[in-house]
C-alpha cells in the first residue's frame, strides 16, 4: 500500500512536470506568434486608419464642391482653397488669403462636421489641401474645378 501511494505521487509529479513542460512550450510558441502576428496588426490598422482619415477629407472637399457648383450657395468668388490641416482644422480663404468664413461653415454645415478627426499616423504630419477654380466658357455658363494635392 505505502509503495503503491509512492508510485502513484511519483506518477503525480511527472504528469505535473509533464503540464508544465507543454505550457512552457505553447508559451514560447505564443511569444514568437506575437512578434509575428502584432506587427501585421498594427500595419492593419494604419491602414484602416489612412483609409478613413482620406474618406473624410473628401468628404470635405465633395462637400466644398457641392457648395461651389450650387448656385443656391451664392458663391461669387473665382477662386477659393480649403485645407484640411494635419490637427483636422478645416480652413477656407480666397485668392487672396482671406478667410471665408460663411464658406466655410456652409460646407461644414454640408460635411456634417467642423473638423476632421484625423486618426492615421500619415496624416499628422501633412496638410491636405483642395483649390476650386471657376472656369467660364464662352456660352455664358461655367464650371468648378477641383484640384487636390498635400503638402
Amino acid at each position: 500500500m505505502e509503495e503503491q501511494k509512492k508510485n502513484s505521487r511519483a506518477l503525480i509529479v511527472v504528469i505535473l512536470i509533464v503540464v508544465v513542460l507543454i505550457l512552457g512550450i505553447l508559451g514560447c510558441m505564443g511569444a514568437c506568434c506575437a512578434g509575428i502576428f502584432v506587427p501585421q496588426y498594427l500595419r492593419y490598422k494604419q491602414k484602416a486608419y489612412q483609409a478613413g482619415d482620406m474618406m473624410k477629407i473628401n468628404e470635405v472637399f465633395i462637400a466644398a464642391e457641392a457648395v461651389a457648383s450650387d448656385p443656391a450657395y451664392g458663391v461669387t468668388e473665382t477662386y477659393f482653397l480649403v485645407e484640411v490641416d494635419r490637427y483636422g482644422i478645416i480652413t477656407v480663404t480666397d485668392a487672396s488669403g482671406n478667410e471665408m468664413d460663411q464658406l466655410k461653415k456652409e460646407i461644414c454645415q454640408l460635411a456634417g462636421f467642423s473638423t476632421v478627426d484625423l486618426k492615421s499616423e500619415q496624416y499628422q504630419n501633412i496638410t491636405s489641401c483642395c483649390s476650386f477654380t471657376y472656369t467660364s466658357d464662352p456660352s455664358g455658363g461655367g464650371h468648378w474645378t477641383r484640384q487636390e494635392y498635400s503638402y
